[in-house]
């Protein structure tokens, strides 16, 4: 969960998904495991993903969930307009 906050965090601060990408490896933040298949396109898919700006699709109908979000709204609205 860190490594997915420190991505977010990285793009609202104006990285490019490559940096964002290279900083993490550089940083070791990248479970163990997933390293080998870490990669730019999982990062910005992780980044516009419906489930961490609290939505969710359910037999093709979007929810908005009830969970907690683990990246904070100023964060989510940066990380937004950078798109």
């Amino acid at each position: 969960m860190r490594w997915v906050q420190r991505e977010f965090a990285l793009r609202a601060q104006g990285y490019a998904i490559e940096q964002v990408h290279g900083k993490l490896l550089e940083e070791r933040l990248v479970p163990s495991g997933k390293d080998r298949t870490y990669s730019v396109h999982g990062v910005e898919e992780r980044l516009k993903n419906k489930f961490y700006w609290e939505y969710f699709d359910w037999q093709g109908v979007e929810y908005k969930g009830k969970h907690s979000l683990i990246i904070d709204a100023k964060t989510l609205s940066l990380v937004k307009a950078s798109f």
